[in-house]
């Protein structure tokens, strides 16, 4: 038998010692699930390692990454303790890359998604109405196509257009994954950002942040 639980992980843009930073994870995986100590050099320089549950993990989020914890991850321990089937592993693995390539990476370059999904809710909640009528027009319009694909193209379209913005759906594949097509710039991955951030009276949170 082979060590399980880290298929899903193959295929995030991340370093271990980030991703146990910001609790990376994709298709059932999460690092929350394998972490066991994080060891990290605080800014007074102590060496100091700290568990799981000190860690406080929620989606995309840990003690370390909002500041509770300053310090700079040195070392992670991961539980390798569940074991399963070679064929059984290589099948899970071949299930997360066929959906990374149909819904991720296999349309347009991407990050994943940019925000942290539930700190989205604030927007759902202030424009239902938008939403109610976008889910009516894309029930009706869904008849007509049968190609997944497109039915999700379409989905992100209406959703921006029900928001008034329907310029922004050419940055996305769907509404929390800006991708980045040939002529996409900087301006327009920070217009999103400023967009989802006014959206949602400054509630969205950023699953990446870089902090300087």
């Amino acid at each position: 038998n082979l060590i399980k639980d880290f298929e899903g992980f193959s295929g995030i843009p991340a370093t271990v010692g980030g991703a146990a930073i910001n609790n990376a994870g994709s298709s059932n995986s999460e690092m929350s699930k394998v972490v066991k100590t994080v060891t990290v050099i605080t800014e007074d320089n102590k060496k100091l390692t700290f568990s799981n549950s000190d860690l406080d993990y929620k989606t995309r989020q840990s003690k370390i990454k909002i500041g509770d914890i300053k310090a700079y991850v040195i070392q992670v321990s991961l539980d390798i303790s569940s074991k399963d089937s070679k064929e059984n592993i290589e099948l899970n693995y071949k299930k997360y890359q066929e959906y990374r390539v149909k819904n991720i990476d296999g349309r347009n370059k991407s990050l994943g998604s940019v925000f942290v999904s539930t700190t989205l809710r604030p927007i759902y909640k202030r424009y239902k109405l938008n939403f109610i009528c976008k889910a009516i027009v894309f029930r009706f319009l869904k008849i007509f196509i049968s190609d997944i694909t497109n039915r999700k193209d379409l989905n992100t379209r209406l959703i921006f257009l029900f928001l008034g913005y329907p310029r922004m759906a050419q940055h996305c594949d769907s509404f929390n994954r800006f991708v980045w097509k040939k002529n996409t710039s900087e301006n327009d991955y920070f217009q999103y950002i400023y967009l989802m951030k006014k959206l949602s009276r400054n509630k969205a949170v950023l699953e990446n942040q870089i902090k300087e």
